[in-house]
């Protein structure tokens, strides 16, 4: 039976519906078997494998605050997709305002603020510990690049299953970046993925409900 809503992803007819609720259940077991703070400590142990440069520099290219995301996308779509621009601005708006409310709200404590700091690996980099030690949830860099990855691939690359896989790529190795360098828990990087995506889909709404490549030229 072929899926309600459809997207072209790596080459499959994948039902993103059932792919957001994946991760949306791997967010709820994460929470409720306390398997937070367990993952935590194995993504963190990852941080030797890759230079101190490769970390900063991920984490500076992600941070929202340096608007370099923000930059290359608002620039791709004021060259090539102008028609949709005002939704890409509302979109970028929406994130800002999104995960500012939620950090306020959910005030989690980060990773540094509640275990020995000799117990796990954290990277100070350019970031400031000052005011944001109960700001962990949702991470901003993470939900940057996700805005990032979905729209371009929403708007630009749906069909284009090696640019899209690079794009996710990127995603990935930003939310291990902020687990890694000692800034984020898991369920943080996880949740902030979900909430760009409905974010983005938000945006992008197609009234047909389908993204296949005839869809994707047809709506942008």
């Amino acid at each position: 039976m072929s899926c309600p809503i459809k997207c072209c992803m790596c080459g499959f007819c994948v039902c993103r519906s059932l792919v957001f609720a994946v991760f949306l259940a791997i967010a709820v077991v994460l929470g409720v078997f306390q398997l937070n703070q367990p993952l935590f400590h194995i993504i963190n142990s990852w941080y030797n494998f890759l230079p101190t440069v490769a970390w900063q520099s991920i984490n500076f290219v992600s941070d929202a605050e340096h608007f370099i995301l923000v930059a290359i996308l608002l620039l791709a779509v004021l060259v090539f997709k102008r028609n949709k621009l005002v939704r890409v601005v509302g979109l970028i708006v929406a994130y800002f305002v999104v995960f500012y409310v939620l950090k306020k709200l959910v005030h989690e404590a980060r990773p540094f603020a509640v275990l020995d700091a000799n117990s796990f690996n954290w990277l100070m980099n350019n970031e400031s510990a000052a005011g944001v030690e109960h700001m962990s949830f949702p991470s901003g860099h993470v939900g940057m690049a996700a805005i990032f990855v979905f729209a371009l691939n929403r708007l630009f690359f749906c069909g284009h299953k090696l640019i899209q896989f690079l794009l996710f790529l990127f995603l990935v190795a930003v939310a291990v970046t902020r687990v890694a360098t000692g800034w984020h828990w898991p369920l943080d990087v996880v949740a902030s993925g979900l909430i760009a995506y409905l974010l983005v889909q938000i945006a992008f709404y197609c009234r047909d409900g389908q993204c296949t490549k005839n869809n994707c030229k047809k709506h942008g």
